[in-house]
């Protein structure tokens, strides 16, 4: 499961999340957050790219993260409630 709704952040968060967006906008940048929350099997399957079965990279430019699943902050749930 991915979760890209940026309301499902944490209530603290969303504030934050806010005055990052307003102080690029103030230099002219434009940032994107792709995703609010990753389970492990998504996370499984982001740091695949560019690995073989081992794990060992394979393809520099396809690597996406670093994390393997349940050691990436994206499966971390900050969520109200």
């Amino acid at each position: 499961m991915i979760d890209t709704d940026p309301l499902h952040l944490h209530q603290l968060v969303r504030p934050l999340r806010a005055e990052l967006l307003a102080q690029a906008a103030r230099y002219g940048l434009v940032v994107r957050g792709a995703e609010t929350y990753r389970d492990e099997s998504a996370q499984a399957v982001a740091w695949a790219k560019g690995r073989d079965e081992a794990g060992e990279v394979i393809d520099r430019s396809a690597v996406v993260t670093r994390s393997r699943p349940g050691q990436s902050w994206h499966g971390v749930k900050l969520r109200d409630g």
